[in-house]
């Protein structure tokens, strides 16, 4: 009954995964500071651990036993206003991208004052608008594939990821960062197995370069 879902299908699958706690998932500080913390309804989607400090997702999605909201298959129209707002930007149609991106924020921010945007700045705020309003609605990746190649305002950026290591006492051995280099191969899918192997002519997989940890 929530007037800003237009479409859900199927269930969640993060509501019990982000916790923070050890081998749970964590929310990554550089996604929670880019919330105004006064005045940001959104940044109640966010909790402490208590046990490890670490960020968690508490409130984005209904918690209930058997939760009737897709994380995933969901269309909102705060997604339509941030695709209106980015398609817009990218005709230099700047009035119009401000207008969506001012109807987002006014609901989401109190007191909003907007500020008119043009050209590149303008696109950077809708890119930032879209990583704060569809966090864990399976947005992210697709979004920094499509900017990396973007023509007119192209974006990339490391990604870096902390995997850590237990033994058979569940006792932490070590841990190790890898880094997703801009314009890495693994920016593009592998093709699955049945594939190549149905393929009657010899195709050669999108490779992977071997990963290597950075110096701990």
């Amino acid at each position: 009954d929530n007037t800003e879902v237009l479409f859900s299908q199927g269930s969640m699958n993060f509501y019990n995964g982000m916790t923070g706690n050890r081998g749970d998932f964590a929310v990554s500080d550089s996604l929670v500071q880019l919330y105004d913390q006064e005045n940001d309804y959104r940044r109640y989607f966010f909790g402490k651990n208590q046990s490890t400090s670490a960020n968690s997702l508490q409130w984005k999605y209904d918690t209930i036993a058997v939760p009737h909201v897709s994380d995933i298959y969901t269309l909102r129209i705060a997604e339509g206003y941030l695709n209106l707002a980015e398609a817009y930007a990218m005709e230099d149609n700047f009035q119009g991208a401000n207008q969506y991106l001012r109807l987002l924020r006014e609901s989401r921010i109190r007191n909003y004052v907007h500020t008119t945007y043009t050209g590149e700045k303008l696109v950077e705020e809708i890119r930032l608008e879209r990583r704060r309003e569809l966090c864990f609605e399976g947005h992210r990746w697709f979004d920094l594939r499509r900017y990396s190649v973007c023509e007119k305002y192209p974006y990339k950026k490391k990604i870096y990821r902390q995997f850590s290591f237990y033994n058979s006492a569940n006792v932490l051995e070590r841990t190790a960062t890898y880094v997703l280099e801009e314009d890495d191969p693994a920016y593009v899918f592998a093709i699955p197995k049945n594939v190549l192997e149905f393929d009657t002519k010899p195709m050669p997989d999108n490779q992977r370069p071997e990963r290597i940890p950075l110096e701990q």
